[in-house]
C-alpha cells in the first residue's frame, strides 16, 4: 500500500509540474494571462503596425486597448478578450479565444469601426499550432487569416531562455485583393519578455516585443 501510495504522488507531481511548465510556456501569446496580470506587445512589419495593452481581470476575461494601421489606414479599439475554452492533458494545452473590439478609424474624418477575431492554438513543450481569424468591420472591411506551425528545438527549465522555430502564413482580404505572404519566425522568451524576429531575408521583416508583468 505505501509503495502503491508514494507511486500514485509521484505520478501526480510529475503530472503538475509537466502542466506548470506547460501553462508557463504557452501563456505568452494569448489573449487573457493569469488574473490580476497585465500585457503589453508592439508588433512592427512591412505590412501593418500592432499596439496592445490589457488588463486580466480573471483568467478568463481581459479588457484594454488595441491599435493596428494596415493598408493605409489606422484603427483604434476599447476591447474585450475572452478564454471560451481551454484543454489541459497530459502533455498539452489547448486554448480558444474571442476578441471583440468597439471604436474608430481615419486619420482626419473619424467613422465607427468594429474589431471582431477568434484564436485558437494547440501546443506541448515542444510543438505549437495557432490559427488567428480578424475582421476590422467599416465601410471597406478588412479581414486577416493567419496560422502558424512551430517547434522548440531544445526543452528548457521554467525559468531558463526558450527558443521556437515558427512558420507563418498570413492572408490579408479586402473587397479588391487576396495577399499571402510567408514568413519564417524566430520566438525567444525568458521570464515576462517575449520577442519574436521575422524575416525571409528579402523584403518582408517583422519585430515584435511583449511583456509581461
Amino acid at each position: 500500500m505505501r509503495a502503491t501510495g508514494r507511486l500514485l504522488r509521484g505520478k501526480l507531481t510529475y503530472y503538475v509540474i509537466g502542466v506548470t511548465l506547460l501553462f508557463g510556456h504557452s501563456i505568452f501569446g494569448h489573449p487573457v494571462t493569469w488574473k490580476d496580470g497585465m500585457s503589453t506587445s508592439t508588433l512592427l512589419s512591412n505590412s501593418k503596425t500592432e499596439h496592445q495593452v490589457f488588463y486580466s481581470y480573471t483568467a478568463k476575461q481581459a479588457v484594454g486597448i488595441y491599435g493596428i494601421s494596415i493598408n493605409n489606414e489606422s484603427y483604434g479599439f476599447i476591447q474585450k478578450n475572452t478564454l471560451i475554452k481551454r484543454w489541459n492533458g497530459t502533455g498539452f494545452q489547448g486554448n480558444i479565444y474571442t476578441m471583440v473590439g468597439l471604436g474608430v478609424t481615419g486619420s482626419r474624418k473619424k467613422t465607427p469601426a468594429m474589431h471582431v477575431a477568434i484564436q485558437g492554438d494547440w501546443e506541448t513543450r515542444q510543438f505549437y499550432t495557432q490559427g488567428l481569424i480578424q475582421g476590422l468591420i467599416t465601410e471597406k472591411s478588412i479581414y486577416l487569416v493567419q496560422g502558424r506551425v512551430g517547434w522548440a528545438p531544445y526543452l528548457v527549465g521554467f525559468d531558463d531562455l526558450s527558443t521556437w522555430l515558427i512558420l507563418q502564413l498570413n492572408t490579408t482580404v479586402t473587397t479588391y485583393t487576396t495577399t499571402y505572404k510567408l514568413l519564417p519566425v524566430v520566438r525567444l522568451f525568458k521570464g515576462g519578455v517575449l520577442v519574436e524576429l521575422g524575416s525571409n531575408f528579402k523584403d518582408r521583416h517583422m519585430l515584435k516585443a511583449m511583456i509581461h508583468f
